[in-house]
């Protein structure tokens, strides 16, 4: 094809790759397609069955379901699974409930300075939605 750019011609020459198709296949806009990787790349695995300090888990297949992953884990790993607690589950439920506290706290005392001063300043109908608000956080709790 020949081409030119600022008045300079040249000749594009698109390079030629063999592809392979994989066996994994996409979807974009509700139309499937098959990845197609150069020959000199290796074609990486479907699905492979990990495990990170005793927790199971899947390379190559976004969005497993805990069903899918009942499926797909021998009987006596899911069992274990289950019944396990982690030890950072309990701290980080802790942490968590701690902050939701911390937070409700800050607005509850913002609130109340925001009813001060609209009483400073004698806004009854800002008073009165304020209140309401607070009614609202109460309710909440």
């Amino acid at each position: 094809m020949k081409l030119s750019y600022r008045g300079v011609s040249y000749e594009k020459t698109s390079p030629t790759l063999e592809v392979t198709e994989s066996e994994i296949v996409g979807k974009y806009r509700g139309q499937t397609y098959n990845v197609a990787y150069p020959r000199h790349i290796a074609v990486p695995d479907a699905i492979v069955n990990l495990n990170y300090r005793g927790v199971p888990y899947f390379i190559g297949k976004t969005g497993t379901t805990r069903d899918a992953l009942e499926r797909q884990i021998s009987c006596e790993g899911m069992a274990s699974l289950g019944d396990r607690k982690l030890p950072t589950d309990t701290s980080r439920r802790k942490v968590l409930d701690n902050a939701a506290k911390s937070h409700l706290a800050n607005i509850h005392r913002s609130l109340e300075h925001r009813i001060q001063v609209a009483k400073a300043k004698g806004d009854e109908n800002l008073i009165r939605l304020l209140e309401a608000e607070s009614k609202q956080l109460t309710l909440c709790l």
